[in-house]
């Protein structure tokens, strides 16, 4: 079975920081990963997508940590809004592994991944875009 992408980068998701760039780009291919996954067989999606959960995790937690001291150093007003936004993806997928982990749920593995990626794309656009003139003060370019 071919590789979907079933979300792209686009210039328009660029907040001038290139290590946060990266990193949002980097998720994107973690939920075309398990997008992908969920099209595969049951017994293997279950399995992969715990693996891919728990990477996304790691790496979310990783691109949160630096958005949030970026941000910090910048004094940007809505700070709270954008942790409290973090930290509430962070508890979905703590949650939701956790509901893999300790019993059978019947999971619809594409419905999942779609909507961890339309989450993404919505902080993205409304979340990180909003604070772009913020991230850029800290510079064009890694930190």
């Amino acid at each position: 079975m071919n590789e979907a992408e079933f979300t792209q980068w686009e210039s328009e998701y660029s907040v001038g920081v290139t290590e946060v760039d990266v990193q949002n780009r980097e998720l994107m291919d973690l939920i075309n990963d398990l997008i992908n996954c969920s099209l595969k067989n049951r017994t293997e999606v279950k399995k992969y997508t715990k693996k891919i959960l728990s990477k996304a995790k790691l790496h979310v937690a990783n691109n949160f940590a630096a958005e949030e001291k970026i941000l910090a150093k910048t004094k940007y007003a809505k700070l709270a809004d954008h942790k409290a936004e973090h930290k509430n993806l962070l508890a979905k997928l703590k949650n939701i592994r956790a509901d893999l982990d300790n019993r059978e749920v019947d999971v619809n593995y594409f419905t999942l991944s779609v909507s961890l990626k339309e989450w993404l794309l919505s902080h993205i656009i409304l979340y990180d875009k909003n604070a772009k003139d913020f991230f850029m003060e800290v510079g064009k370019g890694s930190m």
